[in-house]
């Protein structure tokens, strides 16, 4: 990712961390391409996951930050009302406004929905507090009207919601969406319990999109194009890409997923690489850093 920035007003916000190794970039541009792909009216998605830690708000804003670099007017919402950690990862984000004041009626949209230090790409931030109601609040019609106006504003929204299985919050916030991907960590998620969250989707009406396919190893499925690449392209390109024959550059253990129309794979299998794209938060020697 390009990851342009410039100057802000004192009501920006400033996204951190956002240099991603040169593997981990390659395949979120596939998994932008994908969801390009997915249609011109896909422009509301949602993304979830089945349990806490798969690393689905990393997903999402990789995601956001890599729509923004076609110089598309992008908007990441933060619904996880309930245990967010996407302030985090913006400076000042912890002490802002955000979706839970707007849905309860204490700020506006323009309060709530903030400029970054990545051109094209706005926010709106959870918010400080802890509602005791969330998904009553992620039900009010003012949500849906707010996305139906965005959709003429905007070429891509992107809403952070929380784990599927274990709140029904993401199901609310599908039915006013256009799609939903979910985000599965590879070798953790059993194959039944990744169905049924795909059932609770398919419930909400939504167009499921696929599975983001996330944290995987490397150095286990990764063999047989780390020589491929290191024989055919590291003679040429060997300081670029980071690595040379028969070796990994130091992103042993990204990010890879999947968007894969209206379907589910069990975690854990090897999936086809043409479909196949990751993501990452980069971090020391390139691991990924739980949500």
């Amino acid at each position: 990712m390009s990851n342009q920035e410039y100057d802000l007003n004192e009501n920006g916000i400033i996204i951190k961390n956002r240099e991603l190794s040169y593997e981990v970039n390659e395949e979120m541009k596939v998994l932008r391409t994908n969801i390009q792909f997915s249609g011109p009216d896909t422009k509301v998605i949602v993304m979830t996951s089945c349990i806490g830690g798969e690393g689905k708000s990393t997903t999402s804003m990789n995601l956001a930050i890599a729509l923004a670099d076609l110089n598309k007017k992008v908007v990441l919402i933060d619904a996880d009302l309930r245990k967010s950690v996407m302030a985090t990862n913006v400076k000042g984000g912890s002490h802002r406004k955000g979706l839970v004041h707007f849905l309860a009626g204490q700020a506006s949209i323009t309060e709530v929905l903030l400029p970054t230090n990545v051109k094209g790409l706005n926010v709106i931030l959870a918010g400080n507090v802890i509602p005791p109601n969330p998904a009553e609040l992620l039900s009010n019609p003012l949500l849906e009207m707010t996305l139906k106006v965005m959709r003429d504003n905007y070429d891509y929204i992107i809403i952070d919601a929380p784990p599927l299985g274990m709140v029904v919050d993401a199901a609310i916030l599908a039915r006013v969406a256009d799609g939903a991907a979910i985000v599965m960590q590879s070798g953790e998620i059993k194959y039944r319990y990744a169905q049924s969250v795909k059932e609770q989707l398919e419930s909400s009406g939504c167009k499921i999109l696929g599975v983001v396919l996330n944290k995987v190893d490397y150095k286990k499925q990764g063999r047989y194009y780390g020589k491929y690449y290191g024989k055919y392209y590291g003679k040429y390109y060997g300081h670029y890409y980071g690595h040379e024959e028969g070796k990994h550059s130091d992103s042993s253990r990204n990010s890879q997923s999947a968007v894969n129309e209206n379907k589910t794979k069990k975690a854990g299998a090897k999936p086809a690489p043409s479909s196949q794209t990751a993501t990452s938060k980069p971090d020391v020697k390139s691991k990924i850093v739980n949500k």
